[in-house]
């Protein structure tokens, strides 16, 4: 009685500590302890606050199970227990919170579980309501626990004889929770062995966050920065040992919707991702894959055979419409990476991929298919635009590389431009070809710019448009190898326009071709109004490039278009030559980068039937230019140029030098001038001081220059002279000159050297002339010094004093003598003029029948000094005087003096003839007075004086000496003259061609006599003086 009321009021202390010892000695490896214990009368005992824990630390981290009840349902009374344990029918676990944790080893803490010990009793269903399990790493303490919440489970075990001990634990439930709408559980346990096998099939199982976080901090490195999301429907199973913790294997099929994938290698999150995941045998299986990465589309399906690094592998996929943008270039590898910059690839691609994996190397094949692209090359990084094509490829198969085959076209220049090649085992520097090929593609600025910087400095300099046929060829014959590039450009209508030589050609058709960094043109023709060829090169030097090209045109136009193309210097030069017309020309244009300007040599032809000349320093309009005209740096050459004016033919080499500052010369040699005609246009064109000098000379007829040199120079200041040199022989044809004396019908040459600038002009020469006309009188083989200046023209030995030369006169002949003179004429004012002449051995016959008509035979020569002088261009202003001498002569057909003897002779014919003569004579204007006129004969001496004029005029007197007149005595002589003046004087009246003769005997008496009648007859107050022959004037007395 006392035991039983003992039992009674502590029988549910017992039953707890009854729970602890029995749970304590199955699990001795863990802690226990009960809370409490309850027996309830018809249903069963009911134990509260069960604790397992590893250790008796106390701590939170070391709980392993917590029950809130255990309710083993029983038919449990007092006396039953006292006999001992009751038969239990079921077990209820309500509340129950495990705590899985897996140690840094590895180890997880249910093992302290196992094993079980065997036991041929019965083991009763067990239930599990409103459980909970949370799965800790400690290796990972920053993991928030894995949870599962409402688990319901019931666990059964079966028997398998009444000697074997229950091996199989079978568990069913369901359980859900945060992530999990609703899992079905089955497990098969074996508590003896600790092998394992449970099926869990999920309904819409959420990957969030937290299960994220546990993926990503157990998966490899490159998987970590991970982030993903889905949903997935399906059965896992899962087997193993759970002793052998590495050895789970897990079965899976499940089906993933609405996913979604962040990583840093994806371009752009992975939405709407969807797939089928199967798990067996250690072979992962991803088909059905579909989702959506921004606007690109992605099927692809996978299967790995293990999960080891070197697991083979197989990936197939399609993207559509994926873009090409930095999204995707900041996802690639660093070599693609460097690849991408190189090429700036943008717009759609649709991809079909396929790659394998053996455990060593990849095997993929791939085809790209772009759309709306644009991409170009660090080669030569022109980009194409609204492009499209494909890109394939082909894994390596035997001894054949892995292969890039390239076909793409991309519209550059409003044309498409096709692109092939073919690239072998793809990686920097690998072997294979490019080639890109365009027709009628416009230039663009930005294909010039795409050019090397060599070459684009020269391109761009030309300004070319237009359209163009072109091939571009990029080849690497082994790997690491430096490329070959060749360049063919097929110009179909092209324009230039240089900017160092800026002269606008269009309709330009040729090749032009490169090989690496050197440029060929080659058959550059250019059509229209200005067909010009070209041919040449650019080519790298030490530094920078060389450019050389050669033009050759015909019927090229002299217009503002060619002008405006020189430089400064070419422009100077024709400004001041003021060229017209058309030409031919061959031009070699040398150009080196960072030069400055280009060297220019330019050989020029004109076309004679439209080019002209008319410079500004000699304004004389030249057509028909034709001959060689080469350039070269400023300098000109002038070879064989032929010219019109008119009549007037011009031909002449010639050399000159333009400089850019304005400064020039230019020098004509061995100049030749046909047909030169002194006229208003000549005398404008000419220096103002030369046209002057030669105005004043009344210049007429024709002129030739012959082996001239002619040069004319300007210094850099724009208001300095021009400064002219002549040097040339000046051919007279034909010609008058009025240089206060007139000269007529001038043939001959007068070499002529002289200047001419602001200070002074001047022409030194020498005279050798064939014949010369004055006053009727011819005079030949006129040579001499001659000096022409501003003020003065100087002949003899005046001009060789200026030209500082020895003194020498002008000679010349006249009347088969000879003739020395010197002259001077000057130009201020009237002009005046001063001559003196020597004249020795002229013979009388030809001066008097050819100067005064006279058909009678005199011989004789005539010496005489003469000089005259003048102003204007009147004969009424000259003066002179002159002595003339005639010897070995034989006078006696004179119609004067035959007149005169004829009246000495009493009308008997005499031939008796004079053999000397002495004239002396003073000038003045058109008059002549005979100062002294003697002839002198064997028989008969003639004594007279007179005048006469240029019409020929005579009013002379004479007196005959009869004998001697050589007497010793001078009383003797002057007594016999004077007694033959007063015996007989003759005068002569009329002209030299027909004169009059009247003789008069002892003048003095009879001068008397008509003295005193005169004064008898005359009225005294008008008295005037009669003539003594008042039908003849009466010339002074010779007395």
């Amino acid at each position: 009685m006392v035991v039983g009321v003992y039992f009674y009021t502590h029988m549910d202390d017992e039953i707890r500590r009854k729970v602890e010892v029995v749970l304590a000695e199955k699990f001795p490896q863990l802690q226990v302890n009960v809370g409490g214990a309850r027996l309830i009368e018809g249903q069963g005992i009911a134990i509260y606050d069960l604790h397992l824990e590893e250790a008796a630390s106390g701590k939170r981290e070391n709980h392993l199970l917590s029950v809130d009840e255990l309710l083993l349902e029983c038919n449990a009374s007092l006396p039953q227990l006292l006999q001992g344990i009751p038969d239990v029918r079921r077990v209820v676990v309500r509340r129950p919170r495990c705590w899985l944790r897996r140690d840094p080893s590895g180890r997880l803490n249910v093992e302290a579980f196992f094993p079980l010990t065997a036991t041929t009793v019965k083991r009763p269903p067990i239930v599990i309501e409103g459980a909970s399990i949370a799965f800790s790493d400690l290796a990972k303490p920053n993991l928030k626990p894995l949870t599962v919440r409402d688990i319901n489970l019931t666990i059964a075990g079966a028997n398998a004889g009444a000697s074997t001990p229950q091996a199989v634990v079978k568990v069913n439930g369901t359980l859900s929770g945060t992530q999990l709408r609703q899992a079905r559980l089955r497990a098969w346990i074996n508590p003896v062995d600790g092998n394992y096998r449970a099926e869990l099939g999920v309904d819409e199982f959420q990957f969030d966050e937290d299960l994220l976080a546990w993926l990503v901090a157990h998966a490899p490195q490159n998987a970590r920065d991970m982030n993903l999301g889905c949903q997935a429907s399906g059965v896992i199973e899962v087997s193993g040992n759970a002793q052998a913790v590495g050895q789970v294997r897990v079965a899976a099929d499940l089906q993933v919707v609405s996913g979604h994938a962040e990583h840093p290698r994806l371009p752009r999150p992975l939405t709407n991702l969807q797939c089928r995941v199967k798990l067996a045998e250690g072979q992962i299986e991803v088909s059905d894959f579909h989702a959506q990465c921004g606007p690109a589309a992605i099927a692809a399906s996978a299967r790995r055979n293990g999960f080891a690094p070197s697991a083979p592998t197989s990936i197939a996929a399609r993207v559509v419409q994926l873009p090409l943008d930095k999204s995707l270039r900041n996802v690639l590898p660093l070599l693609l990476q460097e690849q991408w910059e190189k090429h700036q690839p943008t717009g759609l691609v649709d991809a079909t991929l396929q790659a394998t994996f053996d455990g060593q190397h990849w095997s993929p094949t791939a085809t790209l298919t772009g759309s709306e692209l644009a991409f170009e090359s660090d080669k030569f990084p022109y980009r194409l635009t609204d492009g499209s094509g494909t890109i394939l490829v082909t894994p390596r198969q035997g001894d054949r590389p892995m292969r890039l085959d390239i076909d793409m076209t991309g519209q550059g220049g409003g044309q498409p431009i096709h692109i092939v090649g073919q690239i072998f085992d793809p990686k920097p520097a690998a072997r294979g070809w490019v080639k890109i090929t365009g027709e009628n593609v416009e230039i663009e600025k930005r294909m010039i710019a795409a050019l090397p910087p060599k070459s684009r400095e020269v391109i761009t300099s030309l300004h070319p448009a237009g359209k163009m046929n072109f091939l571009w060829r990029i080849d690497r014959q082994q790997d690491g190898q430096l490329p070959r590039t060749s360049l063919q450009l097929n110009l179909v209508d092209l324009s230039v326009k240089y900017d160092k030589f800026p002269y606008p050609l269009s309709g330009i058709s040729g090749t032009v071709q490169a090989e690496d960094d050197r440029w060929t043109f080659r058959d550059i023709v250019s059509n229209g109004r200005r067909q010009i060829r070209c041919q040449g090169y650019l080519q790298p030097v030490a530094v920078g490039s060389a450019l050389s090209l050669r033009f050759t045109g015909e019927q090229v136009p002299l217009d503002d278009n060619l002008y405006e193309a020189f430089d400064e210097d070419v422009q100077n030069a024709w400004t001041e030559l003021r060229p017209r017309g058309h030409v031919d020309f061959m031009a070699d244009v040398d150009y080196r980068t960072g030069q400055g300007k280009p060297r220019i040599r330019a050989e020029i032809r004109p076309r004679a039937e439209t080019a002209s000349l008319r410079p500004r320093f000699f304004d004389y309009l030249m057509e028909d230019v034709s001959g060689v005209i080469t350039y070269d740096e400023g300098a000109i050459t002038l070879n064989d140029v032929r010219a019109r004016h008119a009549r007037t033919k011009v031909l002449t080499n010639g050399n000159g030098f333009f400089s850019p500052n304005g400064q020039w010369q230019m020098q004509l040699v061995g100049l030749t001038v046909d047909k030169v005609a002194v006229g208003r246009t000549l005398l404008t064109a000419l220096p103002a001081k030369l046209s002057k000098l030669i105005d004043s000379l009344h210049p007429t007829g024709s002129f030739r220059i012959d082996n001239g040199v002619l040069s004319f120079e300007k210094s850099a200041s724009a208001m300095a002279p021009i400064k002219t040199d002549w040097d040339f022989q000046l051919t007279c044809q034909q010609t008058d000159l009025q240089c206060g004396i007139d000269l007529h019908n001038l043939h001959g040459t007068v070499r002529l050297m002289g200047a001419s600038d602001e200070q002074r002009n001047y022409s030194a020469g020498e005279l050798d002339l064939d014949s010369v006309m004055f006053e009727g009188v011819q005079f030949t083989n006129v040579k001499g010094p001659i000096w022409v200046d501003d003020s003065q023209c100087l002949f003899g030995r005046r001009a060789a004093s200026q030209n500082g030369q020895p003194p020498r006169p002008v000679t010349a002949s006249a009347y088969d003598g000879r003739i020395a003179a010197d002259a001077m004429v000057t130009f201020y004012g009237l002009p005046r003029y001063e001559a003196e002449a020597n004249l020795v051995g002229v013979d009388l016959k030809r001066l008097t029948v050819e100067r005064f008509g006279s058909t009678e035979e005199m011989k004789g020569k005539v010496d005489a000094n003469v000089k005259i002088g003048g102003q204007g261009r009147s004969q009424h202003q000259l003066t002179g005087s002159g002595d003339v001498r005639i010897r070995d002569a034989e006078i006696y057909e004179s119609p004067v003096l035959l007149r005169v003897l004829k009246t000495l002779r009493s009308g008997k014919t005499d031939k008796s003839a004079f053999n000397e003569g002495h004239i002396r004579f003073r000038l003045d204007g058109r008059h002549v007075t005979l100062q002294q006129l003697d002839f002198y004969g064997d028989v008969v001496n003639l004594k007279g004086k007179g005048y006469t004029n240029f019409d020929q005029d005579l009013k002379l007197v004479f007196h005959a000496e009869v004998g001697r007149t050589d007497y010793q005595l001078p009383f003797v002589k002057n007594l016999v003259k004077t007694t033959n003046q007063q015996i007989l004087q003759l005068y002569v009246d009329g002209t030299m061609s027909n004169p009059i003769v009247q003789k008069q005997a002892f003048p003095g008496i009879n001068q008397l006599l008509d003295q005193i009648q005169s004064d008898f007859e005359a009225p005294p107050p008008q008295r005037t003086q009669q003539a003594q022959r008042p039908q003849s004037p009466r010339l002074p007395s010779t007395r």
